[in-house]
């Protein structure tokens, strides 16, 4: 345990030195807080430019960050992850659970004045499983409802889909079987409206320019270039609009994290993007005084994925050997400074309340988890040999990440562990893309090993046993256990959220064992804040999301 784990941290620490830039080992004076040029506005970093911002159409976080500012759904989370109305007024569910109806906001309007009414949202459903325009990453999440699958396979009319405008402010939702969760899954921007003019008028590319986009959010989008930054301002039309206090969003596209920081430092932007350089929670504190660290215990995980379709990953002994030798606490301690938690589940173990915190330790044949580190090496190099990997013969592939100095680190890391760990039974080379060709890349399985991040869309087990179903979109390594399916698809046709928990549970384990992911840590959102922005609520928001519309800038402070 102690020689890999000295051995561990020399190759940390030689990794961390050489990629990062700042200069936040140096004594410097505390920094106190600065301001961003315009008192009312606030800045962001989202970390990269936004593939689409078409709300069917997306799947990224930098692209999620706008979409959510800039168009609403019918509910939405507040800050204590709890569901609440939004462009509904109310809404009530019949016994069986099979009926919704919400009543719209008759003052809810879009950027361009018009009323957004039930029709609306019937056509925006009705889109998101037309084949030719299916919401892919989200399709699974429409199942749900009446004809939604059929419609997907092309086997009924978008027509037959069971959502109705009851009347101009009265919307119907009929669902094929009762769902626990699904009123949480609304709160995901593929449910919200899109306005049925633009498309029309504009084909694919009315979400591609300010001037094309009309949508019916807090915010409008008033400028986007490309690469560089984009600008919301607040919608007069909003039905809301008196309570939405800042002016202005401006989103900044910085993926280097010591840029990020020291952009913060001279007072560039608002709040810093999820992710910091590595240091300690101590030094952030010591170094940015009045409360400006502000790390939320946001439901993020970050895991590697193996391409399935691949025949070497699809031998379950390479999956777990890859796996066990991973050193998830000397990472967590010596890369993220303590500031994240080790996973092994295919979930982040605080989602419902943490009431799967412990379960890795129960699963069959995981129980590697808790042997000494060399005794998982020699057990894993076994695996290897029975799978037929030798010297001459070894295993070899490539880890891909998405271009950024921390994805690197990580990456390299994974690398040099397998590379001291298996020896001569392995060849493993890194290489990374840019944000767009890396989801590229991801959907069209160009890749062996990849990097990969989730955030939860609600606070639900299933917003993460979704994805290794095996007809899910969101499925990029095509893993698939027909028998785990079946456990997935009963869970969600229950109308008690006990038995909704147990099926989930049993779910969780057989997806864990299986090996679809290498899963490494649990990451809160770890952000600054500007000391003058408030209504930033880190220590109650699980899922990590917040609305500018929900902050606002004191001014006595700017």
């Amino acid at each position: 345990m102690f020689k890999k784990t000295l051995i561990l941290s020399s190759l940390i620490s030689v990794l961390i030195l050489a990629s990062c830039s700042n200069d936040s080992d140096k004594n410097t004076d505390p920094y106190t807080g600065q301001l961003t040029k315009d008192n009312n506005q606030l800045v962001v970093n989202i970390g990269s430019d936004m593939p689409s911002i078409d709300p069917q159409q997306s799947s990224d976080n930098s692209s999620s960050r706008v979409i959510e500012d800039i168009f609403e759904g019918l509910v939405d989370y507040n800050q204590k992850s709890e569901v609440i109305p939004t462009g509904a007024s109310s809404w009530k569910i019949s016994k069986d659970g099979k009926t919704y109806i919400f009543y719209l906001r008759k003052n809810a309007k879009w950027t361009n004045g018009d009323p957004v009414t039930a029709d609306d949202y019937v056509y925006s459903y009705r889109r998101s499983v037309t084949p030719e325009t299916l919401t892919r990453a989200y399709a699974s999440y429409f199942n749900p409802i009446v004809n939604a699958v059929a419609i997907q396979a092309g086997k009924k009319s978008p027509e037959t889909l069971g959502v109705k405008a009851l009347d101009k402010y009265t919307l119907q939702i009929k669902l094929t079987e009762p769902n626990p969760t699904f009123l949480d899954s609304l709160t995901i921007y593929a449910f919200f409206p899109v306005n049925k003019k633009a498309i029309e008028k504009y084909g694919d590319s009315w979400a591609a320019k300010p001037d094309t986009i009309i949508s019916n959010g807090a915010y409008k989008l008033t400028k986007w270039i490309h690469n560089g930054y984009a600008l919301a301002e607040k919608s007069p039309n909003y039905w809301d609009a008196k309570n939405v206090r800042i002016d202005s969003v401006k989103y900044l596209m910085i993926n280097d994290v010591a840029s990020d920081l020291e952009n913060y430092k001279a007072g560039g932007e608002s709040l810093t993007y999820n992710t910091l350089p590595a240091n300690t929670a101590e030094w952030y504190k010591e170094n940015f005084t009045n409360n400006q660290f502000q790390p939320a215990p946001m439901l993020s995980q970050a895991y590697f994925i193996f391409n399935m379709r691949d025949p070497k990953f699809q031998d379950i002994r390479v999956r777990k050997a890859l796996s066990m030798v991973i050193d998830r606490k000397g990472i967590a301690e010596g890369v993220k400074k303590g500031l994240v938690i080790p996973s092994y589940l295919v979930i982040p173990e605080a989602i419902a309340g943490g009431r799967y915190k412990d379960l890795a330790k129960d699963i069959p044949d995981y129980d590697w988890i808790n042997e000494p580190i060399e005794q998982r090496i020699k057990q894993a190099r076994e695996l290897l040999k029975e799978a037929g990997y030798s010297k001459k013969h070894p295993l070899e592939f490539t880890v891909n990440f998405n271009t950024s100095d921390v994805n690197r680190l990580m990456a390299q890391i994974l690398q040099g562990s397998w590379q001291q760990d298996f020896g001569d039974l392995v060849k493993v080379s890194i290489f990374n893309e840019d944000w767009k060709v890396y989801l590229d890349s991801l959907k069209n399985g160009n890749f062996d090993v990849a990097r990969m991040a989730w955030i939860a869309d609600f606070n639900q087990p299933n917003t993460y046993t979704e994805m290794y179903t095996c007809d899910s979109d969101n499925n990029r390594g095509h893993y698939c256990d027909k028998e785990a399916d079946e456990i997935y698809s009963k869970s969600l046709t229950t109308n008690s959220m006990d038995d909704f928990y147990k099926l989930q549970k049993e779910l969780i384990i057989k997806q864990t064992a299986g090996y679809p992911t290498i899963p490494l840590f649990t990451q809160p959102a770890i952000q600054l804040v500007q000391p003058y922005v408030k209504g930033f609520k880190p220590k109650e928001n699980v899922m990590g999301r917040y609305r500018a519309k929900q902050l606002s800038i004191k001014q006595s402070e700017v």
